[in-house]
């Protein structure tokens, strides 16, 4: 028995923007939660971390949806770019898991 193949649709930035603008508070307790409830993080590492995904849902929530033009490459490199002072690999690895968490966590929800 096959099943057939279904195809992933790609969101755009403006919808990416939209979902979370809608559900920050959520996605920021859930980052909240993750963050505080990893124990191999370091109190640095957790701070950094924190920022990182304090500055991101920031830059989200503040967007405006009606300026974007699908050029998310210059959007999310110009945030990194102004992260440039506090991230390094681990801090970024640690801000993509707990995001990305947060984001499984609420859409499981």
């Amino acid at each position: 028995m096959t099943h057939p193949f279904q195809s992933i649709e790609e969101v755009t930035i403006q919808e990416f923007v939209l979902f979370i603008k809608i559900h920050h508070k959520q996605i920021e307790e859930n980052t909240i939660i993750y963050l505080n409830l990893e124990p191999s993080i370091t109190g640095a590492d957790r701070k950094r971390a924190a920022m990182l995904l304090d500055s991101f849902l920031r830059l989200m929530t503040h967007a405006n949806i009606d300026e974007l033009n699908n050029d998310d490459k210059y959007f999310f490199n110009t945030w990194l770019q102004s992260q440039l002072s506090i991230i390094d690999r681990k801090s970024f690895n640690l801000f993509q898991l707990i995001f990305e968490k947060s984001l499984i966590t609420f859409m499981i929800q």
